[in-house]
């Protein structure tokens, strides 16, 4: 589970407005029915004020509930008690598969003490930022985030989803949040009524309170699509071009990405897995990410991204366009690592069956100079996973001379087991590209 990941519930009219606030409701519509019914593994959901079109954008707040009471009726409604603990921000949104238009955010806790800014004021703010080289970014998810010209990271995220007041927050990672909020300060100083701004914004203490800065930079990564491509790659350069993909063969390929983006919207979940399958629907990631889908209907795709971080007990779960959904370098890099490590060990092995027997190149080497050279040929996922596997060696060797017999293991050791690959061969077509459709639970896919 996400500790900070929320289902959401929208309401028209501002039923808490302090934190310590109590709130009573009495909920029937199937999809916060279904929340309720969650309620056991986290007591907790966003209120969100909206009062146009029900949906959380990036930069959004709301308060954070913490149930106190929870009744359900014989009808199926449930009466709900709570307080409100937390102003917290939205990062990301989503509606999860199947539950009727059930809302999940992952948000970002502000500080108790934060306070709003008139919406007047607010566009003498974006007026002054306007003049100094910010503007309003391109974004679907946001409904309003400026972004500066000189290209940083930094942005000004407006959270404006209530009627009377708005929320400035500096979102950049700590060089260019001080960056941003000194461009801030000089814009409102460059405008005729800069000063009474300033105070204005000092008064409610601006860089703890009206600014809530975090560590919240622009997503960064490589594409799934481009993943998945190199991974192809690796494959068919190793002579295996006709592997069947199966759903299951996929999330055991892309076990270790780790997501950190979707279309712009910043998303750091990394309790979430990811797998590729063949689409239910036209629209299943147009219904999943809605903020992403303002332009109109998407291009159809034979293929989309999976992201769920469980099957029982989870609180992420959602479908994404491949092209769209951005991972982490670093997990890209392990995840070409792992399969070349896969496809590699059967050479190792019977290099290093030789080397038990006194024959093939690394008969007369020493430990250490083996490692090396089988370092090179297949590298290990990670150093933990090397020196487990000498460390094997070594424990195997002893016990053949005890006349124990052990055949060694090169499993990567946090690594789930691998299917049976090879017999799940079928032919892929000649030419490159995803599959329109699988057959059965198989989902071919060729590379592009």
């Amino acid at each position: 589970m996400e500790a900070d990941v929320l289902a959401v519930f929208y309401y028209n009219d501002l039923l808490v407005s302090h934190i310590g606030d109590g709130l009573g409701l009495n909920l029937f519509e199937p999809r916060y029915q279904e929340m309720c019914r969650r309620m056991a593994n986290d007591p907790r959901f966003l209120f969100m004020p909206n009062y146009e079109d029900y949906s959380c954008s990036v930069g959004d707040v709301g308060f954070i509930i913490k149930v106190t009471d929870l009744r359900p009726s014989p009808s199926g409604s449930f009466g709900i008690q709570g307080v409100a603990i937390d102003f917290a921000a939205v990062e990301c949104s989503w509606v999860e598969p199947q539950t009727r238009g059930l809302h999940y955010a992952r948000v970002v806790r502000l500080s108790k003490d934060v306070q709003a800014l008139p919406v007047q004021e607010c566009t003498l703010l974006k007026n002054a930022l306007h003049e100094r080289g910010w503007s309003r970014t391109q974004d679907q998810a946001g409904r309003l985030i400026l972004e500066h010209a000189e290209g940083s990271s930094a942005r000004v995220v407006i959270g404006a989803n209530w009627t009377d007041r708005v929320f400035l927050m500096v979102w950049a990672d700590n060089i260019d949040k001080a960056k941003a909020i000194e461009s801030i300060q000089e814009s409102l100083q460059a405008t005729s009524q800069g000063s009474r701004l300033l105070a204005r914004l000092y008064d409610s203490g601006f860089t703890a309170a009206a600014v809530a800065s975090g560590e919240h930079g622009l997503p960064n990564g490589p594409s799934l699509e481009s993943v998945c491509g190199e991974l192809l790659d690796l494959i068919r350069n190793d002579g295996l071009s006709e592997w069947s993909f199966t759903e299951t063969l996929w999330r055991l390929l892309l076990s270790p990405c780790r997501l950190c983006g979707v279309g712009g919207m910043l998303m750091q979940l990394p309790t979430a897995r990811l797998t590729l399958r063949a689409p239910q629907h036209p629209r299943v990631v147009g219904d999943s990410l809605p903020l992403l889908d303002a332009d109109g209907p998407r291009k159809e795709s034979s293929m989309v991204a999976c992201v769920r971080n469980g099957y029982n007990v989870y609180n992420v779960f959602f479908y994404a366009d491949i092209s769209e959904l951005l991972v982490t370098p670093e997990s890209a890099e392990d995840a070409r690592t792992l399969l070349a490590w896969r496809l590699n060990r059967p050479r190792l092995q019977l290099l290093l069956y030789a080397r038990d027997a006194g024959q093939g190149p690394l008969a007369a080497f020493e430990d250490n100079m083996a490692r090396a050279v089988c370092d090179f040929i297949a590298p290990a996922p990670s150093r933990e996973a090397s020196d487990s596997l000498w460390s094997q060696r070594r424990i195997q060797r002893n016990n053949v001379k005890q006349g124990e017999s052990c055949r060694p293991s090169l499993r990567h050791p946090q690594a789930p087991r691998a299917p049976q690959l090879q017999q799940q061969r079928a032919p892929l077509a000649a030419s490159g590209g995803y599959p329109t459709a699988p057959q059965a639970s198989s989902v071919s896919v060729q590379h592009r």
